[in-house]
């Protein structure tokens, strides 16, 4: 099919019959041009300005133009001067709104450059009148036409154009009044667009550059202008009203853009650029946490809208997903999330059929990756895990050093903590310690809710080789953790019933911190295991065979260690162990003879791992700082550049910076599809796959469509946009590289849940309670479950269907 009918078929916002528009600023420029192109779209115009002579003069040609109209005006002309004040602009959208009966879409255009002064040189007055003009027009023209959608429960579309100016994308000297109004315009629309959610009013904004237009033509004849553009515009041009924003303005005015509002602030917040910027997010309890890392800004984002935070909670899961499998990669899985999904709406609004579009999606996905396995490169040395680590943590050297030095002293399979340092510097200790691929048997354990971990210092450590199951088998050991003060592990074959319930109550009620595991390995294997803890920790196995039972249990049968942390799934770190070092190293002796004695290979395996947990040791990073909000926001950092160097050791790295993922969509051209719906679910795909390079040079000030172009048209694959020095470089022998794990995961956790996403009809939501129905506490039924014993009418259904 040629690429017009594919691109006829993909826009259906090309015809929008029947809406009604306002256009502030329509006299001339971008608001003029804007009016005749959605004049030829179908709309009705508002053309409003102050200049009423040359506003007539546009809606003469427009209301020229349809030959089928049998007369009916088609575009009419409305004074309006948005630095006015209230009552004035308030009688100007009346006749606005009186002129076809409503106003589906709102475009604030009007606006005014000022002279370029430095902010020394620059009156109080004509600061005023430019963020008069720029930004309290927009936030005044906006909040009438507002009530006026809210009064007759319509909906609609507010569109604000500011600038780049207001992006801190081309701050110019002598801009300082335009440019803090632009940005206020920005601000303006993000706040204006959770308020507005409720009554469905979109509200956008559009930040163009210098475009060609009947305001800019007589200062784009000036050469010194031209060469200026010349060195700083990347294509060495302007650009057009017509497509470059008639094209996104039709779309935002559409129907099919109904899930578009406010700026994405889930992807971008600054964590993808080198250099990146913060932020800073409000915690219930203690100090503001800040950050740039895209899973902690993603769980701390929630709309009081509850449809908006069904959708927040699936982008949640994408990075969650992604954060458990590889430890890193959130902030692309959230950018590919986004661009999968916003290209699967505008496909399903074209008719595309949604199991056939996902088809497409998966099938380009298992083509990417394949393709990524095929390219990454196995690393080894410490310079390049050094790279990685440097990398994730946003390029502090000093990190990825660290992490290096961790490794090469407890080995790439050994465990690798980090804690708060006592310090102004990052540290490293390696103790003796071993590693249990088990997690705590109830999350009623956890001791940090934060990280979700439970934490013991100083514990008591009991090891049993059978269930526990009923509460006398417990109770002895609760009563040594109790007399010693200190918390108590226990690893048992497993923990249940009467037993488990004991704990759980103890540490709630007696406030004994207390915590369970089920012993790693089955059968002889597990046996061996617990041998080991228990010469490591210098305890003993509580076993009937040798006639022990745990009701005769005394303190020195059990282990003891410093600290114990335990997370959810497979891990559990025992540190210091006060096992005897001579017992330790003749345990780790007979191992090794095992080893060589061994015919099997997995028991040999097995071995090994045994003889790793307790030879290797634990490295311990201990980051400092200045500040517990410092240490805190370097620890994220730390994290994620572990996890991701563990993941290229384990997978290998492919080139950085979305550099793998771009050039990985060119792949996807020859790949056969079974219909034309699947066809277009790979292009979505080779779409997105592009946006991780996008958005990085966009938030590194230049256009990211002109790097991607540009890398595109090379034949290496290394080639990359080196955001941090503005170079294209050989990313790989820059260091910039990615472990093809992260990305990998990524990729799949978002083209899984957002092509999901695509396929979804409807969304049921529970219904705010009345106050009458549920008092605090238990009323209403059972706590949090209010009204579940009455019958359901139709008057108190729980649910909401959308």
């Amino acid at each position: 099919m040629a690429d017009q009918t594919v691109s006829s078929i993909l826009e259906p916002w090309h015809d929008l019959s029947g809406k009604v528009v306002m256009v502030t600023g329509a006299s001339s420029g971008i608001g003029r041009d804007l009016c005749i192109d959605l004049a030829k779209a179908g709309c009705k115009i508002i053309a409003a300005a102050r200049r009423v002579d040359r506003l007539k003069s546009l809606c003469d040609e427009i209301n020229g133009q349809d030959q089928t109209s049998n007369n009916k005006v088609q575009a009419v002309a409305v004074e309006l001067d948005v630095s006015a004040n209230g009552s004035v602009i308030e009688g100007s959208v009346k006749k606005a709104w009186d002129a076809f009966g409503r106003i589906d879409c709102l475009i604030n255009n009007a606006g005014v450059r000022g002279n370029v002064l430095s902010s020394l040189d620059l009156s109080e007055e004509e600061w005023n009148s430019t963020v008069r003009t720029n930004l309290t027009g927009t936030w005044l023209v906006s909040k009438f036409v507002s009530i006026r959608m809210c009064d007759v429960n319509q909906g609609g579309s507010i569109i604000n154009i500011s600038s780049i100016s207001g992006v801190d994308r081309q701050e110019m000297p002598g801009g300082v009044a335009y440019s803090s109004s632009k940005a206020g315009v920005v601000t303006l629309t993000k706040v204006m667009a959770m308020e507005m959610g409720t009554h469905n009013i979109r509200v956008n904004t559009i930040c163009p550059g210098l475009f060609k237009s009947e305001i800019t033509e007589g200062l784009i004849q000036r050469k010194w202008l031209t060469k200026v553009a010349q060195r700083t515009v990347p294509l060495g041009t302007y650009g057009t009203i017509d497509p470059a924003l008639t094209k996104l303005a039709r779309y935002l005015i559409h129907d099919s853009s109904k899930y578009i509002t406010g700026s994405v602030f889930i992807v971008d917040a600054g964590t993808t650029i080198p250099g990146g910027r913060n932020v800073v997010i409000k915690q219930s309890n203690g100090a503001p946490k800040i950050t740039k890392d895209g899973l902690t800004v993603a769980k701390a984002i929630e709309f009081k809208d509850e449809v908006k935070n069904i959708g927040a909670s699936l982008v949640k899961q994408v990075a969650n997903a992604t954060n458990d499998v590889a430890g890193d990669g959130t902030t692309c899985a959230t950018v590919l999330t986004r661009a999968i999904f916003s290209e699967g709406c505008k496909s399903l609004a074209a008719g595309m059929n949604a199991m056939d579009l996902r088809r497409g999606i998966m099938m380009a996905v298992d083509s990417v990756v394949t393709n990524l396995k095929s390219r990454a490169h196995m690393i080894s040395t410490s310079e390049e895990i050094t790279q990685v680590g440097t990398i994730s943590a946003n390029g502090e050297r000093e990190i990825g050093e660290l992490i290096a030095k961790a490794m090469e002293r407890v080995g790439k399979e050994g465990v690798i903590t980090v804690q708060d340092g006592q310090t102004l510097y990052n540290e490293l200790e390696v103790v003796e310690g071993m590693k249990l691929d088990r997690g705590y048997i109830s999350p009623h354990f956890i001791t940090n809710t934060k990280n979700q971990k439970c934490e013991l210092d100083d514990p008591i450590v009991l090891i049993y080789e059978k269930k526990l199951s009923n509460v006398n088998s417990v109770v002895k050991v609760l009563d040594l953790a109790l007399m010693q003060q200190r918390p108590l592990l226990i690893v048992a074959e497993d923990v249940e019933s009467e037993a488990l319930a004991t704990l759980i109550l103890n540490m709630l009620r007696n406030g004994i911190k207390v915590c369970a595991i089920k012993a790693p390995g089955f059968g002889e294997n597990r046996k061996a295991n617990l041998q080991d803890l228990a010469t490591l920790t210098g305890g003993q196995i509580i076993t009937e065979e040798l006639g022990m039972n745990l009701d005769n249990v005394k303190s020195e049968m059990l282990g003891s260690c410093l600290t114990v942390t335990v997370s959810k799934d497979d891990t559990v770190v025992v540190l210091y162990g006060d096992g005897d070092k001579k017992s330790i190293e003749e345990r780790c002796e007979q191992i090794r003879s095992a080893i060589e004695s061994s015919t099997s290979d997995y028991d040999r395996e097995k071995f090994q791992e045994r003889l790793a947990r307790l030879s290797g040791g634990v490295a311990v990073l201990k980051i400092g700082g200045a500040s517990d909000t410092e240490v805190s926001e370097k620890k994220d950092r730390v994290t994620d550049a572990l996890n991701a160097t563990k993941a290229a050791v384990e997978e290998g790295i492919v080139p950085g910076g979305g550099v793998a993922l771009l050039y990985a969509s060119k792949e996807l051209d020859k790949l056969q599809t079974a219909n034309f719906d699947q066809k277009i679910g790979v292009q979505i795909i080779q779409n997105a796959l592009k946006m991780p390079v996008h958005t990085i040079a966009s938030n590194a000030g230049v256009e990211g469509s002109v790097v991607v172009r540009k890398l595109l048209e090379q034949d290496d694959p290394d080639l990359g946009y080196d955001a941090a020095k503005g170079e294209y470089v050989d990313m790989v022998k820059n260091g910039i590289i990615d472990p093809l794990k992260v990305i990998r995961t990524a990729l799949v956790d978002a083209a899984s849940v957002a092509s999901l996403m695509t396929t979804t009809e409807a969304i049921v939501t529970e219904l705010p309670k009345p106050a009458s129905e549920a008092a605090p506490g238990m009323g209403g039924g059972m706590g949090g479950m209010g009204g579940m014993d009455q019958p359901c009418d139709s008057k108190k259904d729980r649910h909401r269907f959308y």
